[in-house]
Parts: C-alpha cells; sequence; structure tokens
C-alpha cells in the first residue's frame, strides 16, 4: 500500500491553530509564522502611494520553501516571492500599466535563500525608468527593464491599490510562506544604495509608509510608521475548520445485517464523508459495464451504525466459465477544501468569463471534505460511525475479453469479529475498444515526479495522456560560429521509455517543449542564449540557429519513428497583433525546415492567426470558426482547466468525451498535472490562486504523489479516462454507421448519437470578438445516471451494428 500524506475516509485532518508568535530577531523581536494556518494582513485595505517609486525591505529566514513562496504580497500592486523550491531564485512581480504580473526583479539565480538562515532582501522600482534592482544584505546584486519588456508603454507606476479579495500580506499569496520575519518596511520612493546598506544594518531612514519591527509582543502586527496600517492575525487555510458534509442517498444493497449496510455507487458519483444510504432491497443489477480493452471503475461503501477498526475488503477475480478479470482496489481518501473555488467573474446574466470557464454558481459548492485521492490498498484503520466509507474498485479487460456476466465474491472483515461475504457482479460488452485511441492528450508535470520515471509513465499511458516535457533532455550547445552540436542521448532513452514501451502518442519538440515561445513583450527570451524576438519579430540570428536545430531534430525524430507524435508550440495564449504576427514568423519557420511537425497554438480560430496552426487548443468555443477550422484539415483540442475542481461534480469531467464527439474535439490539454508537488504539505488541501486572490480548488493537479513522489491518482484523473474511453464508444459507432451508411440501424445509431450529445452537453458556445468576450451560454447535464444510460445505449448499438 502506498503512503500520501493525506486525509483517509475514515480520519480528519488535524489542523492546529498556531497564531504568530514573537520570537528574538535580527534587531530586537521578530514573528514567527507558517502562512498556511496564520499570515499577517492590513484590514485597513489603505492604498500606498507609489507614483514616486516603491521601495521594500525585509528579513527572513525561511523554515522551508516551496515554489511561489509569497514572503509579502499587495494583490494588485506587488507580490515578493520564492521563484523555486532549490535553495536559490527569488523574484518580484508588479501591475505597472495594468499588467498584474509584470516582472519588477527577474534574476532567480542571483539571490539566496537558504533554510533557517537570516537574510536581508530589498528591492526598488522607478517608474520614470521602469528600473527594479534587487539588493542581498546590503550589496546590489540585479536589476530588470520592466519598460523594455512591457515594450516601453507610457505609464509605468506601480499600482498601490489592492483588487480582489486581498489585503496587503506578511506571509500569504499564492503560496505560504512558513518562516520568521523582522524589520518589513515599505517606502513610496527609490532609496539609494547607501539607504538600503543602512537598512541591512538595522537603521530605517524616515518617511516609511508602512513599518513593522514586530518588537512589541503584545501588539505584533503594530505599524510604526505613524500611518495606522496595523496588521492582524489572519487564520490561514490549513487552519480552518472544515465540516464534513453528506446526506441520504436511496439505494439499493449490496449486504445488510442490523447496524451495517453494504452498497455500491458508480465511479462518476462523488462519495461524501457524511453519505449515508436508506437502503431499499438488494442489489440485482451489475456493479459496472465495460468493453473489452477497456478500463471501469465502481464503489464499494460501507456504513456502520458504529465506527469499525482494520475495516478491510478482499475481492476474488471476476469470473465467467474459465475467463477472469483482475481487480485493484484503492482506499478512497479525502482532501479539505475549506473555501469553496471562486471560478466566475460575471457581468451580465448570461455572461461567464474566463478561460475555459464553467456556468457555476458558487453557492452550489460547500466547504468540506471531498474525496479525491486514490492509494492503493483496501484496509481503512477506522470506519467512522454513521459515515460511509468508499472503496475504489478498478478492472481492466483483455482485449479479447469473452463478454457476459462476470462474478466476483467479496470479503469484510474488521475488528470485533466481523467477517461476512456478498457477491459483486460486472458485465462485459461484445466488442473491445481500439489498441490505438483516437484522442491525442497531453499534460505538463515540472515538478519532481521520484526516481521511478516509468511509475509515471504507467500511469499516463493507463489514462491515455501523454507528458511533457520528458525528463531526458536534449543537450544543445551552439558553437561560436552558429553551428550545432546536438547529443539526444539522454532524450532517446527517455522517449523509448515513453513512445516505445508505454504508447504515449503526443511529443512536445525536444529543446523546446511547451510555453517556451515567448510573447512580443518579452524581449529578452532566449534559447540557447540566441535572442528569440524583438518587438514582435523573430530575429535574424534565431532563424538561422533554431531553424538548423529543427533540420537536425526532425531527422532524428523521423529516424526513430516519433515524428508523427510531436507537434511544436508557439505563443501561449496569443492577444496582440505582435503575438499574432510572431506566430506566423515562428510557424513559417517551423514548416520551412521541419515539415512534418505540427504546430500546435493555445488559442481558438481567429483571422489574424490562420494558416498557423495546425492543431487550435480551445479557450474560447466558436462554432462556425471551429467548424471552418476542421474543413482546412486543421484539429481541435481543448485545455479545460476549469472541469476538474475538486469542489465540483464529476460531470464537469465525465461530461467532456461527449463534449469532444459533439464538436469534434480530439484532444485535451492540461496546463499541469501535479502542481503544488514541491510542498507536499499544502496537498492536504489543494488549491491555486490566481493574482487577484481567486481562489480554485485542485487545478493543476490530477496526479499526487506518495512518499516517494510516485504517481497516485485522483477520482478526477480516472474520470478523465472514463471521458476518453467515452469517445470511442463514438467512434466505434461512427465507423460502423459509415461502413453501412444506408442500413436502418444506422439511421437508428445517427439519431442516438446526436440525441445523446445533445443531452449531455445542450450548448458551449462563446462570442465571437465583435461581440465582447464571454460566454453565451455553457450548459451540461449534472445527472451522472443519464450519462450511463446513454453509454449503454451506445454500447448496445455497436452490438447491433457489429452483428450484421
Amino acid at each position: 500500500m502506498k503512503k500520501i500524506l493525506l486525509c483517509a475516509g475514515a480520519c480528519a485532518l488535524a489542523f492546529n491553530m498556531a497564531a504568530a508568535e514573537s520570537i528574538p530577531g535580527v534587531h530586537g523581536n521578530a514573528v514567527s509564522i507558517d502562512g498556511r494556518k496564520t499570515y499577517l494582513a492590513d484590514p485597513s485595505r489603505k492604498p500606498f502611494d507609489y507614483s514616486k517609486g516603491c521601495t521594500v525591505s525585509v528579513f527572513f529566514r525561511a523554515r522551508e520553501w516551496a515554489q511561489k513562496s509569497a514572503i509579502i504580497s499587495n494583490a494588485g500592486s506587488f507580490s515578493f516571492s520564492k521563484r523555486l523550491k532549490q535553495n536559490r531564485g527569488f523574484y518580484v512581480t508588479g501591475n505597472v500599466n495594468n499588467k498584474r504580473d509584470a516582472a519588477l526583479i527577474w534574476s532567480p539565480e542571483k539571490f539566496p535563500g537558504f533554510p533557517n538562515k537570516w537574510y536581508h532582501m530589498a528591492f526598488t522600482y522607478d517608474p520614470v525608468k521602469g528600473l527594479g534592482q534587487g539588493f542581498v544584505n546590503g550589496k546590489k546584486v540585479a536589476e530588470y527593464n520592466t519598460a523594455a519588456a512591457l515594450g516601453n508603454p507610457k505609464n509605468l507606476a506601480l499600482r498601490g491599490t489592492m483588487t480582489g479579495n486581498t489585503e496587503f500580506m506578511l506571509g500569504s499569496g499564492s503560496v505560504p510562506y512558513n518562516g520568521d520575519l523582522d524589520e518589513v518596511y515599505i517606502y513610496g520612493r527609490v532609496l539609494t544604495a547607501e539607504e538600503i546598506k543602512s537598512l541591512a544594518y538595522g537603521k530605517a531612514p524616515a518617511g516609511a509608509q508602512a513599518a513593522y519591527t514586530f518588537d512589541d509582543p503584545d501588539h505584533i502586527g503594530k505599524d510604526s510608521s505613524g500611518n495606522d496600517r496595523h496588521l492582524v492575525i489572519r487564520k490561514g487555510f490549513l487552519a480552518v475548520d472544515v465540516p464534513r458534509t453528506g446526506s441520504v442517498i436511496t439505494t439499493d444493497y449490496l449486504y445488510k445485517q442490523p447496524g451495517l449496510t453494504v452498497w455500491s455507487r458508480p465511479a462518476s458519483e462523488k462519495n461524501m464523508p457524511a453519505d449515508t444510504p436508506k437502503a431499499q432491497k438488494t442489489e440485482s443489477e451489475v456493479s459496472a459495464q465495460l468493453a473489452a480493452n477497456e478500463y471501469e471503475s465502481f464503489q464499494i461503501a460501507v456504513s456502520p451504525d458504529k465506527a469499525l477498526k482494520n475495516l478491510k475488503l478482499e475481492l476474488s477475480d471476476f469470473t465467467l466459465q474459465n475467463e477472469k478479470i483482475q481487480p485493484r482496489i484503492f482506499t478512497v481518501k479525502y482532501v479539505a477544501i475549506p473555501e469553496v473555488s471562486q471560478t466566475v467573474i460575471k457581468k451580465k446574466t448570461t455572461d461567464i468569463f474566463g478561460e475555459a470557464a464553467t456556468s457555476f454558481d458558487i453557492v452550489t459548492a460547500k466547504p468540506g471534505y471531498y474525496l479525491d485521492v486514490l492509494p492503493e490498498g483496501n484496509t481503512f484503520k477506522v470506519a467512522p460511525a454513521k459515515e460511509s466509507s468508499a472503496f475504489w474498485i478498478t478492472v481492466k479487460s483483455a482485449k479479447d475479453q469473452k463478454p457476459g456476466i462476470y462474478t466476483a465474491t467479496a470479503k469484510l472483515t474488521a475488528d470485533d469479529n466481523l467477517n461476512i461475504t456478498f457477491p459483486v457482479t460486472i458485465q462485459v460488452w461484445d466488442f473491445a475498444l481500439p489498441e490505438e485511441k483516437h484522442t491525442h492528450n497531453s499534460g505538463v508535470a515540472r515538478d519532481s515526479l521520484g526516481k521511478d520515471t516509468e511509475a509515471f509513465y504507467k500511469n499516463l499511458a493507463e489514462h491515455y495522456v501523454s507528458v511533457t516535457p520528458l525528463r531526458g533532455k536534449v543537450h544543445v550547445t551552439v558553437n561560436s560560429d552558429d553551428s550545432l552540436t546536438v547529443d539526444t542521448a539522454e532524450f532517446d532513452r527517455e522517449a523509448a521509455l515513453a513512445i516505445d514501451k508505454y504508447c504515449l502518442n503526443v511529443l512536445y519538440f525536444p529543446g523546446w517543449d511547451f510555453y517556451n515561445m515567448p510573447k512580443a513583450k518579452v524581449s529578452g527570451a532566449t534559447w540557447k542564449g540566441v535572442q528569440i524576438q524583438h518587438n514582435g519579430h523573430l530575429t535574424e540570428r534565431f532563424k538561422k540557429v533554431f531553424g538548423s536545430y529543427l533540420q537536425i531534430m526532425s531527422k532524428h525524430l523521423a529516424a526513430k519513428g516519433y515524428l508523427k507524435y510531436t507537434r511544436i508550440t508557439l505563443v501561449d495564449e496569443p492577444w496582440t497583433a505582435k503575438d499574432f504576427n510572431l506566430c506566423q514568423e515562428f510557424a513559417k519557420l517551423v514548416r520551412q525546415n521541419a515539415p512534418g511537425v505540427k504546430v500546435m497554438l493555445t488559442k481558438w480560430p481567429q483571422p489574424g492567426l490562420f494558416g498557423a496552426p495546425d492543431i487550435w487548443c480551445l479557450g474560447f468555443f466558436q462554432h462556425q470558426r471551429m467548424k471552418e477550422a476542421l474543413k482546412r484539415g486543421e484539429s481541435l483540442e481543448f485545455y479545460p482547466n476549469w472541469h476538474v475542481f475538486i469542489d465540483r461534480p464529476l460531470m464537469d469531467s465525465r461530461m467532456l468525451g461527449f463534449l469532444m464527439w459533439k464538436y469534434q474535439i480530439t484532444g485535451i490539454l492540461f496546463w499541469k498535472l501535479n502542481h503544488g508537488w514541491s510542498n507536499k504539505k499544502n496537498l492536504e488541501s489543494p488549491r491555486f490562486v490566481y493574482p487577484d486572490g481567486r481562489v480554485v480548488c485542485g487545478s493543476g493537479l490530477l496526479i499526487y504523489p506518495d512518499e516517494k513522489n510516485n504517481p497516485v491518482s485522483s477520482i478526477r484523473w480516472e474520470m478523465m479516462r472514463d471521458a476518453f474511453e467515452d469517445f470511442e464508444y463514438f467512434y466505434l459507432l461512427d465507423q460502423l454507421i459509415k461502413q453501412r451508411p444506408d442500413a436502418p440501424a444506422a439511421q437508428d445509431a445517427v439519431k442516438l448519437i446526436k440525441t445523446a450529445c445533445d443531452t449531455i452537453v445542450p450548448q458551449y458556445e462563446a462570442y465571437l470578438e465583435s461581440e465582447g468576450y464571454g460566454w453565451k451560454q455553457t450548459k451540461w447535464e449534472f445527472d451522472a445516471a443519464k450519462l450511463r444510460k446513454f453509454r449503454s445505449q451506445l454500447a448496445g448499438m455497436i452490438e447491433k451494428l457489429q452483428a450484421k
């Protein structure tokens, strides 16, 4: 059984409130905080005046680091954060010219940050020059030209107001900070190098807009600047009481005796910890239905009146005569959601804004414990009284599995002499899903994946998703004459594992990978030391050098048999005319030098981009332009970032197979698969925080880590696999219709496909740009039973047409 650092269905997370504590500091006292449990914030929300510049100074001593740990955050104005988990890397972003995440300091490699050691760090920002400067222990170590990066806009002032639902904070932000702080000063001007040095020696210049010395233990957040920006202690997201919610579920049962009910639930229904069954009669239907060569899951829930210790489920193979299907058992674990996802900004009743947004009403979700994590194992140490502890069962049929009803014997045991058995049945249909699937799905995984890379690839292969980047790199050196030395050995070893062994069917161009094409405003970005673009145009040197690399690697990929899987990405979510031009220039460069490589763009079809991508990865759905793109021979994919939140119904994910077939979308892109692995403690309550303070739960996290960073699936990850398999049902039926289009059953099948898709996804459409960005309507079915019924009808129609 894999050990993971999360909460089992039988326990509650122990969120011990730890107040901000006064401790000895660098000069007098300091404050010790863990932003996950407590942080400091200014409830007055008084704006700062940064019109003449900004200086921020702080002493800190971290206990641990996580990616994007926010030391000081003034949402809508600036954020001073740790860039990487390693011992080096800090950066400052700010709101300049309405760019909320504009870099003010971006030299992470020049900033130290070893845990358990005090540092003085300061940054300044000059709104006249657009220049940021960084200092460590009184010495200038970095500067950054924000003006040039933003294209030299007229207004370079740093905003002093806060936006969204956040305040000026110490120790909280996108990711909490865990450590000590001392001598925090905020100035509305650019301090001189000598003044910065004096701050490092504990002598603060006059005129601070906020000053926190933490010297008074009784008033730990006192502002000694005279501007009354006093800080108060706030509860962090791991210090909030989380209820154990649930409802009464009317159901049949697998086994019942006084004080105990055992019942099955479909995988597409989320089991809440306090769900209790209203049992009617002995279950007569099968627990799961699947084709040959398919995965399928279901749940066995155990609901006792009294707590059960060491509750264990054993399950024999499912058998039909001499045929067998071996089950895998997982214990369902919960994560805490103290603050529900804030997913939409509505300007009109019908408008829904946000990337890949959903029709979501925030009042439908409630704080609580949500089933999400599936470590393999078959024992709960404690199954609480008056709650439902769920085992997750997954079966995988062989590609030549004999159809029919398969039966297994389940055995439940626990302390105090519980020992019961009961039958469980599944059904295998008389057809098989194709070996080679017809969707091309991919996701980004950049945090540590543990030592066992193969375990990660195996998990991905079982869910029909490819990963980028591959751990094995192509090593490229640009020589003095701009010729290239290319070493593919490491990449080749990794690709052999990912593609040859585990059949991953998407490869992002090695050495370029994903998110590498800079927007036009980022003028300093380089590839292997070669500047990529300037003012919206590729540099001549980049075109020469990278063009050579495209030729070398495309020939290598073709020789290995990988070229047919390969794609290359353009500017991520381009918005400006200069971005559009960069996309066109880069696409032309690729086609000139690597004509077999597909070009992918994370944007919906727009006139200024026509001709650039072979693959459109949609944020908005504009149906007429999508149809035109398909007619031109281009492919459609989708990045449904907001369909996989923990506190949403599982149908948000499961309906995607129906949506994909309806709109002929042949791939899903996950912006990240393992967000948050750099700090496992935060995964007790997975969250992603936008720059404006909005929280969404589980974004970018579809796979959890065990203690060795090996993959543990989420139930949302399982739903995505089921959605991809649903797509194959439609594909199989469509192929049978094309083989006998005039058969009466074929006409019935055409009607079934349309009815199924229109019922599960009635509408999913956004406005055109001329009508204003936003959604006309996004609507889908939340009753998972209806989807299961259509899936059964599709299977029956496949069997009928296949038999003709």
